[in-house]
């Protein structure tokens, strides 16, 4: 394209010359016509955009294989408040330790009543109870070390009736 319009240029420039050499200078006297060179024209770049196509993603979760339920677990063992127990199956020591209960943050001595190296007879605390509490009771040989801590459900000693409802 480029050597086309060169050409026409060069052929219209010659002519022109010719034809102003021809009709007598530039005095516009009779003869040929002046011819003007034709337009140049540039040629347009056009930029190709390639647009990806969209790809959607799906991500699809499988349900994770239904779980054995985690067996219950196993009630608490309940004492009553201000009752007497025996303790056994532990190795007690044959010097008296000592007993203690734990309700929420209040820790509170258990009154032994009879201690020998196979059974421990104790006398629980009483509390004036409206509800059943978790309890830890915690059983120390004389010298302090631990023998055993046991959770228990510490219920009221004489169960209730609220008569206004």
């Amino acid at each position: 394209m480029y050597r086309s319009t060169l050409a026409a240029l060069l052929l219209a420039a010659l002519s022109s010359s010719a034809a102003t050499a021809h009709a007598g200078g530039c005095s516009g006297g009779g003869g040929r016509p002046i011819v003007y060179p034709r337009p140049i024209y540039h040629p347009v770049v056009r930029e190709r955009v390639v647009v990806k196509p969209v790809v959607h993603e799906r991500v699809v979760a499988a349900k994770p294989a239904p779980q054995q339920p985690a067996p219950p677990a196993a009630p608490l063992p309940t004492v009553v408040s201000g009752s007497r127990l025996i303790l056994d199956g532990m190795p007690f020591g044959r010097n008296q330790g000592s007993v203690e209960m734990k309700v929420g943050p209040l820790t509170m001595p258990v009154k032994v009543d009879n201690w020998n190296a196979q059974v421990v007879r104790i006398r629980m605390p009483e509390m004036d109870l409206d509800l059943a509490l978790p309890a830890k009771l915690t059983v120390r040989r004389a010298d302090g070390s631990l023998v055993t801590e046991k959770q228990v459900q510490l219920i009221p000693a004489t169960p209730r009736l609220a008569l206004n409802k």
